[in-house]
């Protein structure tokens, strides 16, 4: 390899050095979407130090409730997703309640808990599946019991609302 030949090398290389350059420069400066532009806040709600009322208004609970169920919901401490997202049970008590109290999009309560839409959202369900696994006989139609029963409760309605069959009609004959 010659001079001539050393010196066409060094200046393709840098052109294509300049040009990667340019690339690069015009691939940050570009303007990003909205999902890439999300931000979340670097801060974690302090539950424990919200006032009674406010805990009450945002998850229909005051804090010493939260605490009692947390308890009696066995959620455990800490709360690992299988995603690996981990959150003290409080927390997660409270990502749950505040999603049942209030349906909204994660991203908008990205800014009240300062987690990621997607780890919220792993949360949520990690406590929405602990609880249907720890109390699935309490939340399923238990049909022995109901059905040995369903007389009574019939007659436990139509006195309490003697006017409902004709208020409402009959299911199985219309209205």
């Amino acid at each position: 390899m010659d001079d001539e030949d050393t010196l066409a090398l060094v200046q393709t290389v840098q052109e294509e050095g300049i040009a990667t350059l340019i690339l690069f420069e015009l691939v940050l400066s570009a303007s990003l979407s909205y999902r890439d532009r999300l931000l979340v806040p670097d801060f974690r709600l302090d539950i424990l130090a919200m006032p009674d009322q406010e805990a009450n208004d945002q998850f229909r609970f005051i804090i010493c409730d939260l605490q009692k169920l947390v308890q009696h919901m066995k959620i455990p401490e800490p709360v690992i997703t299988k995603e690996g997202v981990r959150a003290t049970a409080l927390e997660a008590l409270a990502i749950c309640l505040r999603r049942m109290v209030y349906p909204q999009r994660w991203i908008d309560m990205a800014a009240m808990f300062g987690r990621a839409p997607s780890t919220l959202c792993h949360i949520f369900y990690f406590v929405v599946e602990h609880l249907d696994k720890t109390f699935a006989d309490l939340l399923y139609f238990d049909a022995d019991r109901i059905t040995k029963n369903l007389d009574r409760y019939c007659r436990a309605i139509a006195a309490k609302t003697p006017n409902y069959m004709r208020a409402f009609g009959d299911l199985s004959m219309g209205p």
